[in-house]
Formats: structure tokens, sequence, C-alpha cells
């Protein structure tokens, strides 16, 4: 019995799947430090890495031959990924605003008063407005929203990039990642966990050109025994979650740019085949409804988590179910984001970029000779 591709559907479910648990895997990474002390995820923020290669493959797969083909400008690319990206973004930064200035009397991780009124608080107002925090590294009042803001700034480059050149060379796409990684190395030898020295944005830009790079050479994976990928698949799940679990002895050893340079893309891979065990397990519905509300998952945690924190009543409960309490709370608050915010940005994104309705009996466009 052979295995096929993923190749005809546009809908990817294990990637969705993947993106849920992603990030749940960031929320027990804040929740534990800010509740217990203490890093019982302590691998957490290399999913942020996974989700830079994910965005990477997702938006290679849907806008590069349509930019190529001149079938999407600057404005539609810019429309679609603003409605994706900006209406929870803004309102996390509001959310996170509040809490922060009005909730938190102590360990609070930023007040508006911190930048005095003047020149710097009107730079930073500026550059959350426009989602370019990644650029200038300043402080974030919610912070997952630098990945955000890191994403943003890619993607118009990629843009920019396909729109010039069309045709991006697969050597140079390598020579990014690989100049990108020797920078991460010679600044952070050990860890990815460094938000200083232009760090975010490497990661960034490392990830996404992975993911790019997936996308081109995904077509052209062999067809594979079932019994084979199973192997493979066990293999590689054993090796993952080993270095997962043994995470802070490994990343002495430079765990952390293996996790980034060849698990992830494998992992990603390995996802892209039908009748596969972790394609079927990330494909699971409980993966997928956690996929599709991700994003409100990643963006709202953060606040949330300050919230129970410094909460007396919800800090009486015991570990672990105060745990619990959270992540169901976390499940309920980013459902209704998805549906009031994220769901209604994605169809004012659609309605913005629709293509215009002939009209019947309209006169035809004139020809220039």
């Amino acid at each position: 019995m052979t295995n096929h591709l993923i190749m005809d559907k546009t809908y990817l479910p294990p990637l969705e799947g993947w993106r849920g648990v992603l990030a749940l895997s960031v929320v027990f990474f804040h929740f534990s430090q800010l509740y217990f002390d203490a890093k019982y995820a302590p691998w957490g923020y290399l999913a942020v890495d996974f989700f830079f290669a994910l965005s990477g493959f997702i938006i290679a797969r849907q806008y590069e031959a349509s930019i190529v083909m001149r079938t999407v400008d600057f404005k539609k690319f810019a429309i679609r990924r603003l409605a994706r990206l900006y209406p929870l973004y803004a309102f996390s930064i509001l959310v996170a605003v509040l809490i922060n200035q009005y909730t938190l009397e102590w360990d609070s991780p930023l007040k508006i008063q911190d930048f005095g009124f003047g020149p710097s608080l009107v730079m930073w107002v500026i550059v959350q407005l426009t989602m370019t925090g990644a650029l200038f590294m300043l402080p974030q009042p919610n912070g997952p929203t630098w990945s955000v803001s890191a994403e943003w700034v890619v993607n118009i480059v990629f843009f920019g990039l396909v729109w010039r050149y069309r045709r991006i060379p697969n050597v140079l796409l390598w020579s990014i990642v690989a100049c990108g990684a020797l920078y991460l190395i010679s600044v952070s030898p050990q860890t990815l966990e460094t938000p200083t020295k232009n760090v975010p944005m490497a990661r960034a830009i490392v990830g996404f050109c992975l993911g790019w790079l997936i996308f081109r050479y995904h077509k052209k994976l062999p067809v594979i025994q079932l019994s084979y990928l199973y192997v493979f698949e066990t293999v590689l799940m054993i090796i993952t979650l080993w270095m997962t679990v043994y995470h802070d002895d490994v990343v002495k050893a430079g765990g952390d740019y293996i996790f980034e340079l060849i698990l992830i893309p494998t992992l990603i891979t390995v996802s892209l085949y039908r009748g596969g065990i972790i394609g079927f397990i990330f494909s699971l519905p409980v993966c997928t409804f956690l996929g599709r509300i991700s994003y409100s998952i990643y963006l709202l945690h953060y606040p949330l988590t300050y919230l129970v924190v410094h909460n007396d009543w919800l800090m009486s409960f015991s570990s672990p179910s105060l745990g619990i309490l959270y992540i169901g709370i976390l499940i309920v608050v980013a459902t209704t984001a998805y549906i009031v915010i994220e769901k209604p940005g994605r169809a004012l994104g659609r309605y913005l970029t629709r293509k215009p309705i002939a009209v019947e009996g309209a006169p035809a466009p004139a020809v220039a000779n």
C-alpha cells in the first residue's frame, strides 16, 4: 500500500492542527513561568519558530503564484494580510494596555508612564499601530505581539521580492537561511530565547524562508510505503519528545538550532503525507478546532494569564485545578474572539478584495490601439 501527498486540498488539516498544539505550548510556557515560577514547558518558545515556518509554507502556497502572475497586487495582499492579523492584534494591545495600566499595581510588564509623555511615547504608539515593534525592539504591552509584528514585516518583504524578481532562486533562500542561522548562533550560541540584537527578526526570517523552501520542494517528495513512513514517524516523534523532555540539557549543545533547522521542517514535511500517523493525529477535530482559534489563543493568553495570576480568588485554586480552569477560560475567550473579531475581519478582507461583478449590458472597456 502506498502513500500520497495531500495535494488535492486547499485546506490542509494537519497544519491547522499543528497551530493549535503550538499555541497551547506557548501558553504552558508562559503560564508556568508566571504561576509556578518555573518552566514546565521550557521548549515552548520554539513553537513560535514553528509558527514562522508554517507561515512561510502557507503564504508561499497561497500567494507566490498569484503575485508572479500579477493577479494579486500589493493593495490586495496588504488588505488580506491586515484583515487576518490586525483586528485581533489591535484588540489584544488595547486589552493588555488596560490591564497593565489599571489592574496591576506591581510586577507589571509595562505601563504607559514608563515611556514618559514625549517623543518616546509617540514613537511607541506609532510602532504599535504600524505593527513594526519587532524592528525597534521596544517593550510590548502584550508579549506575544512581537512575533505578529515580525511576521507582518517578513510578509511585506516576501511580497516585494516576489513582485520585483518573480522567481526567487532556491539557492538564495538557502543562503538567507544559512546567514540567518549563523547570525543567531553568533549572537546566542545556545538558545533562541534572546529578545535582543535583532534575534526576533532573524528567527522570523529563517523560519519563514524554511517554510517557503518546504513549499517549493514538497511537490517533489517521493511516494513512500506506509510501513516505512510509520517507522520514520515513530523515530521522529521519539527524538522530538526526548528533546522536549530533556530540553534544558540539549539546549546546551545547540538543541534549539536542531529544532529550528531540522526537526521543525521535517515535522511539517511529514505532516503533508496522507495516511501518516502524524498527519492523522493533527487532523483530529480537537486539534483542528484549536488550530482555528490558535491566533486568539496566542494573542490573548498573555493578558489573561496576568489577570489570573493577580486574582486572589482564582489563585485560591490549587494545582492542577487552576491550570485546568485557566485553559477552560482561555478557550472560551479565544473562541469568542475568533467569532466576534477574527471571522468578521477576514470577511471584510475578502469583501474589500473581491472581484468586481460584471454588469450585464455595461459597455465593454476601450482597447488601446
